[in-house]
């Protein structure tokens, strides 16, 4: 039995020797596979980029052409339009000639053939044809253009008359012709009007530009007075914070400076604080109760530089306990003596401490009420209340509290 199992375990060493060779076959076919892999992978991500390079080219070339087929075709729609122009400018000033020149205009386009209507008897021709006469309209030609006109030279007639040297000197003459184009009648009366337009935008343009220097003159000093008084109020702003900062917290130290910026008056602030008892850090790592205090020393730091005779503060103690109360309370003391507060509180600490009270009540369903109670007068009220109190008589505290009362309906 060992040696069966000896055998058995021989022939299980060979199988796995064999299936070890095997996949070590194996694993070599796929290293090659994998390097061919790799290999084709390089290569259709070369190809890929390539594709990507020529694609970026031709989104290039057809954002310019786009672009020239955009331009052109405002030419196009500007050249339309002055076509369009030039040619109801030439219709109307073809109409124009045609009513005044008349005759004169058909025989200078060929349309009339003559020299129009002749009364001298000794320059009378034959017969004109029949259409002649529906066409020559207007008064006869004076006798001496009649005269001149016979008595013109026919230089075609002449032999040493060449031909091609008149066409090219007649080319070159109609070339100066449509140069010169047609005659403006009002261009003196025009170029008035233009010159006097010029002066007076001249003008305009000269004030502009002395506005725009007064202006940015103007822009330049406001601007340094600006930074002048930004860095005085800063730094009033900055020792008071660190003085208040210290009397809240009963010690520790804060600080705020600008931040890194070549424009003073768009630099950032940055505010460090260090509670007694903690390591100097930002305001963002501080926990919700120093961080209203924190702001509340900002605040009053600020309302110290440029105080007013009137303040409103909204739930500012909300995040603090009694104690931050307490020195909260104990700051805006320093305050009351030039300044009226108007606070908006749930807190019963900061409410002890105020001198006059208001808010609503609904003592009827449905009724609401606003009350107005003054400390002082409640606090004498309760005095004289206790010294000579009688049974069954009307409490002082309660008549002042009712005679403050205003009903408002719903």
């Amino acid at each position: 039995e060992l040696a069966d199992r000896v055998q058995q375990s021989l022939s299980g060493s060979e199988k796995a020797a064999a299936e070890h060779t095997r996949l070590q076959e194996l694993a070599s076919i796929a290293g090659d596979q994998l390097v061919i892999l790799q290999e084709q992978r390089d290569e259709r991500q070369n190809e890929v980029d390539e594709a990507r390079s020529g694609r970026d080219r031709e989104n290039h070339m057809l954002q310019d052409c786009e672009e020239r087929r955009r331009t052109g075709a405002d030419k196009l729609s500007k050249l339309k339009l002055q076509l369009a122009d030039t040619e109801h400018k030439f219709a109307r000033l073809e109409e124009r000639l045609r009513e005044e020149a008349g005759v004169e205009l058909c025989r200078c386009l060929g349309e009339v053939d003559g020299i129009g209507l002749i009364h001298l008897p000794d320059m009378q021709g034959p017969p004109p044809p029949f259409d002649v006469i529906e066409i020559l309209q207007g008064p006869p030609l004076p006798p001496q253009m009649v005269a001149d006109w016979y008595g013109m030279s026919r230089l075609w007639l002449d032999e040493a008359f060449q031909p091609v040297e008149a066409r090219k000197e007649v080319q070159v003459l109609q070339s100066q012709k449509d140069r010169l184009g047609a005659v403006n009648l009002d261009a003196v009366k025009e170029l008035d009007d233009e010159e006097g337009q010029f002066s007076t935008l001249e003008h305009e343009v000269a004030d502009l530009k002395e506005a725009r220097r007064s202006l940015m003159e103007t822009l330049r000093k406001l601007e340094v007075e600006s930074r002048t008084l930004f860095e005085q109020t800063f730094a009033e702003a900055r020792k008071n914070f660190q003085e208040i900062f210290r009397k809240l917290f009963q010690g520790g130290k804060a600080d705020m400076f600008l931040g890194e910026s070549e424009d003073l008056l768009e630099a950032g602030i940055e505010i460090v604080a260090q509670p007694p008892g903690k390591q100097l850090q930002s305001i963002n790592l501080l926990s919700g109760g120093e961080r209203s205090l924190t702001a509340v020393a900002i605040l009053f730091a600020l309302f110290k530089v440029r105080p007013s005779p009137f303040c409103i503060l909204d739930e500012v103690d909300a995040a603090l306990d009694e104690t931050n109360v307490e020195r909260f309370l104990r700051v805006l003391r320093d305050f009351t003596a030039n300044t009226q507060f108007c606070i908006v509180t749930h807190h019963k600490r900061t409410m002890a401490d105020c001198q006059v009270l208001y808010g609503i009540t609904m003592q009827r369903r449905g009724v609401s009420s606003r009350i107005a109670v003054s400390m002082q007068q409640i606090d004498g009220f309760t005095e004289s209340a206790t010294a000579a109190a009688k049974p069954g008589s009307p409490d002082p505290a309660r008549k002042q509290r009712i005679a403050g009362e205003e009903q408002v309906g719903f």
